[in-house]
Order: structure tokens, then C-alpha cells, then sequence
């Protein structure tokens, strides 16, 4: 299995053995808490199936969405690379499988490997740009652009979810949210199956968020 993990597709068999001793396999259900924010970062946690959202916790005790992190990729590695708490909570919005390697072993033996240590500030150079679409999202954008920006990154999510719940994510008024999807209803920017379920989004969603 570790082999068939892109970040360690170069890895030897003697390596991805060394790799494999220092790991667990487990897997997750919808709605299970991978970690907490202001836990320590003791795993490498790798998302090989499934989906997990982050979350940020407001000083006034509001869950603020991040981003969902979607196979196959590091998840919160800048703690572990900084050796710092989890800045940030999350939990499974799907059924999922993590692969967690033992982080402070991993430094020690693969970490300044150049074909790992490229892998992994790949991974830390998309998470900045992530935290840099958070700053767009709750600072530049409007209500229609936080929504529309959501619906079209996190679909599958915002499928699953109760309105109330999306507009506790975002921020904005149940009311606002009610109002706008509506809006993009009227305006065909959902597609929907036969059954009326939203199977996909116009790309014309975007000009509501992309500046």
C-alpha cells in the first residue's frame, strides 16, 4: 500500500518497509474527529479515501470552514513541519481511511530524503494557498460570493449538510442563504438529476467569486 502512495512512489521496498513499521492503517466513519485544535501534532496523517473539512474556531466559539481535503493527500502537515499544536480542528465528512505514520520518526529517517522533503513542501506550498483563499473568502468576499464560492468547491458536502448548517460555516444569515441559493436556482446555476437532486454546478457560478 505505501507504495501505491504517490508521496512515496520512489521509496525502495527496504524503505517502504521501514515506512510501513512506523504507520497504522485505520479507517474513519462520517462525523468521527481526526483531531482538535490545540492538540499536539505527534501524526503524519495521509487521506487515502474519503473526505475531511477543517475548521477554525472563532473567538466567539463559531466553527469557521476552512477547506475539505480530499484523497490522496497530507492533512495539517504545517503543524507537524512546525512542531506546533493543531492550529485547527477537523472531522470526517465521509467515510474515510487515514494512514498515520509516526511524525517524529518519519523526520528522523525519510524527512531529509530530497525526493520526500520536495513531496512534502509541495503539500505546504497548496496549503498556503488554501489559507490565502480562506483570507478571500471571509475578508473580500460578499455573502453571494462565500456561498457561491462553497457550493462549487465542496458540492458533494454541501449536499450533505442542513442549510443551517452551511450558514454557520459561512458566516452568514440563514436568511442570506435561503435568499441566494434561491437566486442561483432561478438563474440555472444548479443542474439537477431526475429526481431534482443537484448533481453539478454552472460554471458561471464562478464569476460571483473569482476577482
Amino acid at each position: 500500500m505505501i507504495k501505491q502512495i504517490p508521496f512515496f512512489s520512489s521509496l525502495d521496498d527496504e524503505s517502504c518497509k521501514k515506512l510501513n513499521d512506523i504507520s497504522i492503517f485505520k479507517k474513519y466513519k462520517k462525523g468521527e474527529v481526526l483531531f482538535l485544535e490545540g492538540e499536539e501534532s505527534k501524526w503524519l496523517n495521509i487521506l487515502l479515501k474519503g473526505t475531511i473539512g477543517i475548521y477554525k474556531s472563532s473567538p466567539k466559539g463559531k466553527n469557521v470552514f476552512m477547506h475539505e481535503i480530499r484523497p490522496i493527500n497530507f492533512i495539517a502537515e504545517l503543524a507537524n513541519f512546525e512542531d506546533i499544536p493543531y492550529p485547527a480542528s477537523s472531522y470526517f465528512t465521509s467515510n474515510s481511511e487515514i494512514l498515520r505514520i509516526d511524525y517524529a520518526k518519519f523526520k528522523e529517517l525519510f524527512l531529509s530524503r530530497p525526493e520526500i522533503s520536495l513531496e512534502f513542501l509541495k503539500s505546504l506550498a497548496k496549503k498556503l494557498k488554501v489559507m490565502n483563499d480562506v483570507f478571500v473568502r471571509e475578508i473580500v468576499l460578499d455573502a453571494d460570493g462565500k456561498i457561491a464560492k462553497f457550493v462549487y468547491e465542496n458540492l458533494e458536502l454541501f449536499k450533505t449538510l442542513k442549510q443551517s448548517q452551511v450558514a454557520a460555516i459561512l458566516n452568514v444569515a440563514p436568511e442570506t442563504l435561503s435568499r441566494t441559493l434561491a437566486k442561483f436556482r432561478q438563474d440555472n446555476l444548479f443542474k439537477y438529476d431526475k429526481n431534482g437532486e443537484i448533481i453539478g454546478v454552472n460554471e458561471r457560478l464562478k464569476e460571483f467569486f473569482v476577482i
